[in-house]
């Protein structure tokens, strides 16, 4: 457990140091608990290389993540694989969130890492002056206990998705809540093979892209989400995306000019082939889309200046 402000330090590993989150002491509360993980406060804080591993959630609170990171500042998480949960638990992961106060700009990086578990995005309407942006880039999410793989609550001033893959055998492969306000939302050049994208709660009409992703299955909504989407989806630029299954009902997010439905033939499907999911470069799968052009992400600078110095 770090209290305190916590800045401009981390925990890097270049060999993949190993974390077992194994405590059996049920807590009285979350933050203490002997196999939960809390980093408060922080700023230019960096986690890299470690592998987060609770095997034995059988004391945990249920429904509380087992490893959370409380993001005052700028947060770089990449190179890391996290690994445990209990369905009986509910989402029980990994969580970020970001505090009430703190530097007016902070942003949050996860990159290149490896999910056997959900991961928490949690945006804090409490600090409606602060620009809370994310970036969730080039992970790979394989199977879950949880309902999804990736859950979003709240929004903030920019949430990038892309280039992220999730295939394994979890319902859900991105969950998003509440994101009416979203300054801008872009969900773009994702894989998601298996779970689908699912809307709860109000959404934000304007500043949406979904481009280029490979989806099971329609956008679907639930609740409030449901009534607003047609509506919202209007307003958002959608295309180049493939469907295995179609959007079929009103609680769908209906196909656009440039969408389409199919099986795209990926040269392999071995996880352990250099060729896991790629697509001949002459097919037509490969030709379909708008690119993947990075240019549509807005100058999160790679987000801030501070990470070209580790």
């Amino acid at each position: 457990v770090a209290f305190g402000t916590t800045r401009n330090c981390g925990l890097i590993s270049r060999d993949g140091a190993v974390i077992e989150l194994a405590g059996k002491r049920k807590p009285t509360w979350e933050k203490d608990a002997a196999d939960n993980q809390f980093f408060d406060s922080l700023d230019h804080f960096r986690l890299s290389g470690l592998t987060f591993a609770a095997q034995d959630l059988s004391q945990h609170l249920p429904a509380n993540p087992w490893l959370m990171l409380a993001a005052a500042g700028d947060l770089l998480v990449e190179r890391c694989r996290f690994i445990g949960g209990d369905p009986n638990h509910g989402n029980v992961g990994v969580l970020v969130y970001w505090t009430n106060d703190g530097r007016p700009e902070a942003t949050c990086v996860v990159r290149e890492c490896r999910f056997d578990t959900a991961l928490n995005l949690g945006f804090n309407a409490s600090a409606p002056g602060r620009k809370q942006r994310a970036l969730i880039e080039r992970n790979w999410f394989r199977s879950t206990p949880q309902e999804a793989c990736l859950i979003v609550r709240g929004a903030g001033d920019t949430l990038i998705i892309r280039h992220n893959l999730s295939d394994g055998t979890q319902p859900g492969a991105l969950h998003l809540l509440d994101t009416a306000g979203m300054g801008r939302l872009e969900i773009s050049n994702n894989s998601f093979l298996s779970g689908g994208v699912r809307l709860f709660g109000s959404l934000e009409a304007s500043g949406t892209i979904v481009r280029n992703n490979f989806l099971p299955e329609g956008i679907g909504a639930e609740g409030a989400a449901a009534a607003k989407l047609a509506d919202a989806g209007r307003a958002w630029q959608v295309g180049g995306n493939t469907y295995l299954e179609g959007p079929s009902g009103s609680d769908e997010l209906p196909l656009a000019a440039t969408d389409a439905v199919g099986k795209p033939q990926f040269l392999a499907r071995d996880a352990a082939s250099p060729d896991y999911l790629r697509l001949a470069s002459d097919s037509e799968d490969a030709r379909r889309g708008a690119g993947g052009d990075d240019r549509l992400a807005p100058p999160v600078t790679e987000c801030r200046s501070y990470f070209a110095r580790w």
